[in-house]
């Protein structure tokens, strides 16, 4: 039997507005590359990969916003809804994201953008251990 969780729709929000300022001025974490791609795009593609995902939501600062848009363009992620604008904050950042999603009985996951070692089966994992529970943490 399926979980009733599963049923609802499911958006990936990623936060990578972040300063990263341990990587040193100016440094845009979301874009260094990890063998040979981008950071964010490792995290994207796993994402992509989850046919219960549909729908993602990166954020970005303001002035990553083109750069993003080109760059996961050019690696397919095609379940990108929007991408929004990061806040001051990680806590506002992901209120950006939130805000816009429409359906009100959504899943919505959260995903750090600088973390490229999720896997579809953390993602599958934390899905089916919702029922019942307004949130979950999958960790390796």
């Amino acid at each position: 039997m399926q979980k009733s969780s599963i049923l609802k729709e499911v958006i990936a929000v990623v936060p990578a507005a972040g300063s990263g300022i341990r990587y040193g001025p100016g440094t845009r974490k979301p874009f260094l590359s990890l063998n040979g791609k981008p950071l964010i795009i490792w995290s994207l593609e796993t994402l992509e990969s989850v046919l219960s995902i549909a729908h993602i939501i990166p954020v970005l600062k303001k002035s990553d916003l083109t750069k993003g848009e080109k760059i996961f363009h050019q690696y397919g992620i095609s379940k990108i809804l929007r991408i929004v604008e990061g806040g001051k904050e990680r806590q506002d950042s992901v209120l950006n994201a939130l805000t816009g999603i429409k359906g009100k009985n959504s899943i919505v996951l959260i995903h750090d953008g600088a973390r490229p070692f999720l896997t579809e089966d953390m993602i599958k994992r934390g899905l089916n251990e919702l029922d019942g529970f307004d949130g979950v943490q999958a960790v390796p």
